[in-house]
C-alpha cells in the first residue's frame, strides 16, 4: 500500500471518528443529570420567513441557478409579506423562548434561564445553544420549525450537535368546491397561522427534551 493511499484511508478514519464522537449517543446523560443545564441560548429571527428555494442551484448550478433561486425567494417574500403584516406584533422568537422555559427533564434545571437574540450567542460550558428558523411553505398551507442544537458539557468532551425539525399543517378548514385563496385567508385569520407555528414549536421542544434527557425521539402519533 503506497503512502498516498495510506494517507487517504487515515483521513477517512479520522473524519469517521470525529463524526461519531459528536453523535448524540455519546452524550453522558447521567453526568448531565448531575450537572444540569441551567441556561438555554436561543438565536433566531423575529418573524416568519419563506422556505428558501434551492432548486435552481441543485439542477442548473452556477450563477444562473443561484439567480433563479434569488428570484424565486424574492417572489416568495413578496407574496407572504401581507401574511406577516397580518401577524401584527407576534414574535415567534419570543414565543419559542417561552416554550423552551418549560422543556423540563432530568438534564434540565428547574427554572432554566432562556436568553434569546437575533445575533449569534457564544454559549458557556453546559449551556444549550439553539439556532432556530420558522418557515412558511410556498403553498402557505404548512409551517416548518428547524433548529440546530449544540452543547459542550466539558472541555474534554466533543460538542453534542443535533438538528431537529417539525412540520405543522395550517388549519384552513374546508370550503367545498370554492377555491380558497390561502394568502387572503391567513391575512384575515392570523390565529390559525400562529397555532400552526406553535404546534411545530411544541413538537421540536419535545424532540429536544427527549433526546437530551433519555436519548430517545418521541413516537409520532
Amino acid at each position: 500500500m503506497n503512502n498516498r493511499l495510506k494517507a487517504i484511508i487515515a483521513a477517512v478514519l479520522v473524519t469517521t471518528v470525529v463524526g461519531c464522537t459528536s453523535n448524540p449517543a455519546t452524550l453522558d446523560r447521567k453526568a448531565l443529570g448531575a450537572k444540569k443545564i441551567s441556561v438555554i441560548d436561543l438565536t433566531s429571527q423575529d418573524s416568519l420567513i419563506n422556505v428558501p428555494s434551492s432548486k435552481g442551484s441543485s439542477t442548473i448550478g452556477g450563477l444562473i441557478g443561484a439567480g433563479i433561486d434569488a428570484a424565486v425567494n424574492a417572489q416568495r417574500r413578496s407574496t407572504m409579506a401581507p401574511i406577516i403584516t397580518g401577524l401584527g406584533s407576534y414574535n415567534p422568537r419570543t414565543a419559542f423562548a417561552n416554550k423552551l422555559k418549560g422543556i423540563g427533564g432530568n438534564s434540565i434545571a428547574n427554572n432554566v434561564t432562556v436568553n434569546s437574540s437575533t445575533t449569534a450567542i457564544e454559549s458557556a460550558e453546559n449551556s444549550l445553544n439553539i439556532k432556530a428558523n420558522y418557515m412558511l411553505h410556498p403553498d402557505h398551507q404548512s409551517v416548518t420549525v428547524k433548529t440546530n442544537t449544540a452543547l459542550k458539557t466539558s472541555p474534554q468532551v466533543k460538542i453534542y450537535k443535533r438538528n431537529f425539525s417539525a412540520v405543522s399543517k395550517i388549519d384552513i378548514g374546508t370550503v367545498g368546491a370554492e377555491k380558497l385563496n390561502v394568502t387572503e385567508y391567513l391575512k384575515k385569520n392570523p390565529a390559525k397561522l400562529k397555532q400552526a407555528i406553535e404546534s411545530a414549536m411544541d413538537q421540536v421542544v419535545k424532540q429536544i427534551s427527549n433526546d437530551i434527557n433519555v436519548g430517545e425521539m418521541p413516537v409520532a402519533k
